[in-house]
Order: structure tokens, then sequence, then C-alpha cells
């Protein structure tokens, strides 16, 4: 069974999304600005913004409200040089 890559579809489109927040003057951005601004559901944009954190595209913090069982909030989130650089608000990274 063949696993559908996700880069297009969820995290791409996220890193996207931050960076053109930011350009437009967004100081910190959450979870819940980048629910209104992509057509991702709650549950789908938890993983790609978990998903970058891990992979250090983007900083920010989890956040559980009690005993919540959906997805979490991110909280303080920010594109880091990799999530710079794959939107394209950065040039890709020249070797050395």
């Amino acid at each position: 069974m063949a696993v559908d890559p996700t880069w297009n579809r969820l995290e791409l489109p996220v890193l996207e999304t931050m960076a053109q927040m930011e350009d437009a003057g967004a100081p910190v951005l959450r979870s819940n600005d980048l629910a209104s601004a992509t057509s991702l559901s709650p549950a789908q944009l938890a993983l790609a913004l978990r998903r970058l954190i891990q992979a250090g595209y983007v900083a920010g913090t989890e956040y559980r409200r009690g005993n919540d069982d959906g997805p979490p909030d991110y909280l303080e989130l920010r594109l880091l040089e990799r999530g710079l650089r794959a939107s394209g608000a950065w040039p890709p990274a020249v070797a050395p």
C-alpha cells in the first residue's frame, strides 16, 4: 500500500500561508489564524504544524485545553530558516 505524500497538500500550503501572513506584518501567528486562511481541517492543520515543528521548519508551542480530545492549538508560531526557504520567502541555500 502506497503512502500518500502530504507535503504539497498539507505542509507546504501552511508554510506559504505563514510566509504571506508574516510578510503582511503579523508579528506572531496562532493555529486559529492559519485555520481561517487555509482550507485545512483542524486535524490536518495540527498534523502539518506538528510535523513542521518537529522537522525544524516552524517554531511554536503546542497548547491543549483541559480534557479536550480534539487537535491541539499552536501558539507563537513563526517560520525558521528552513521554513522561510521552503516557502519561497528566502532563496534556496547555496551549497559551499
